[in-house]
């Protein structure tokens, strides 16, 4: 985008951004110097960027204020003489601040979003990972707000296709802090009736799977299903986020389900896989051999996001069928072994138990419980000794969760489909 400076200055704080930015190209060459430039630099804008909306009719409006700040810090890094270098100097610093500002407007919005884009196409894309990572990780201790993330989630989608090697340990930097903004914005905006910035982050998380599916394209061997598996319990913890939403099915609740269901025959995930809890426990194994636990505890959500993904495929015919499995088939085929049947059973207790899905989801998940457990044809194991105790945890906690819907269900018909369930688990 061209864009042309400004014949008069709105402000004297863009004056005194000017002269900041003037200084960083000159002192290049001292580090010291040039690093007290950027600090003014970032403290101008930081302090532009909290500007409230004045009250004065006659005052100039912050969003006008942003813009002309944008557009100065835009001219110094396009037409340096210097360009690398002061991209270099300013790109630990500017992503987070520029990326705020971008929230005040449409041209905002673009201005923001072409400087994001020079530190992109000429920093280091690994360095350029940890600089966005670190400007999400601050900003979500500030504001939960979807908009003030675009930037910076579109931005990690833009450069992790960039990176020439290292892919997964970058990727593992990544999606932690990925996950954790999904949570923590999503937990408060979601119940919203329809909320347009909150679709918009969903749309860059998508965009991030579909830069990690291109970089399992390039790769071969134990990595690659490595980070096949790791993009495989991103997309169910998104699912799992994307669920928690209180309104009706959506379109575009739907579309952005659509999206993400879409990529889990690449991951190798199947109905028989999700509901059985296998392709989550295959999956971590694969991750979980040299990762620490507070890695692995990011993907907490998987199995959620696995039982979810059978019952939204089953819920909205507006949501295509991307695994292209029957249902009704891997129903039967779990009806066939106890073993089976009862580990679909322990998966069904995540959202028949957790107090962020609706009634409606809890509804589905009971109907998908109850045709398990209709089949009348189980094969015990081979192994008449074989021990069941360890499925008695998760069974009791399943029906718990089965008499948490029958007490606390305002529909009665949903308080009786949850006692005909409660009675075939018991029997």
């Amino acid at each position: 985008m061209s864009i042309e400076s400004s014949s008069s200055l709105l402000d004297p704080s863009v004056l005194r951004l000017r002269e900041s930015l003037e200084a960083c190209v000159l002192n290049l060459d001292d580090t010291s110097e040039s690093n007290n430039a950027v600090a003014k630099v970032v403290e101008i804008l930081d302090s532009i960027s909290h500007v409230s909306q004045p009250e004065d009719e006659n005052s100039v409006p912050d969003s006008a204020i942003s813009e002309e700040a944008l557009q100065e810090v835009y001219l110094c890094l396009s037409n340096s003489p210097s360009r690398e270098m002061i991209i270099d100097v300013l790109s630990m610093e500017l992503p987070k601040v520029v990326s705020r500002m971008g929230t005040r407007s449409e041209k905002c919005y673009k201005i923001a979003k072409d400087i994001v884009e020079l530190f992109l196409s000429t920093c280091n894309p690994r360095d350029m990972v940890a600089v966005l990572c670190e400007a999400l990780d601050v900003e979500i201790e500030e504001s939960q707000a979807p908009q003030y993330f675009l930037l910076l989630l579109d931005g990690l989608a833009q450069v992790l296709v960039l990176i020439q090697r290292r892919h997964l340990e970058q990727v593992k930097v990544a999606l932690p802090v990925v996950l954790n903004v999904l949570s923590k914005v999503s937990v408060l905006h979601l119940e919203e009736e329809y909320n347009k910035s909150i679709a918009d982050l969903f749309d860059s998380a998508i965009r991030i799977g579909g830069s990690i599916q291109e970089m399992c394209k390039n790769m071969d061997g134990r990595r690659k299903e490595e980070l096949c598996a790791l993009l495989g319990l991103y997309i169910l913890c998104t699912i799992a986020f994307v669920s928690k939403s209180r309104q009706k099915i959506s379109s575009c609740i739907t579309v952005i389900l659509s999206s993400l269901l879409n990529f889990l025959p690449f991951c190798g995930f199947s109905y028989f896989g999700l509901l059985t809890g296998s392709n989550v426990t295959t999956a971590i194994n694969k991750i979980s051999k040299e990762d620490d636990d507070d890695f692995v505890d990011c993907f907490s959500l998987s199995k959620d996001g696995a039982s979810l993904s059978v019952i939204w495929s089953r819920v909205s015919g507006d949501i295509a069928n991307p695994i292209g499995e029957e249902l009704e088939i891997v129903v039967k085929e779990i009806q066939k072994n106890w073993i089976d049947m009862w580990q679909a059973v322990g998966m069904l207790k995540y959202p028949l138990s957790s107090v962020s899905y609706t009634w409606e989801i809890k509804e589905h998940a009971l109907e998908v419980l109850s045709s398990i457990l209709d089949g009348d044809s189980l094969d015990g194991p081979k192994d008449q000794n074989f021990d069941f105790s360890p499925f008695v945890p998760s069974i009791f906690t399943t029906l718990q969760a089965i008499q948490i819907v029958m007490m606390g269900a305002v529909d009665p018909s949903l308080r009786k489909k949850a006692f005909v369930v409660l009675k075939k688990v018991r029997s």
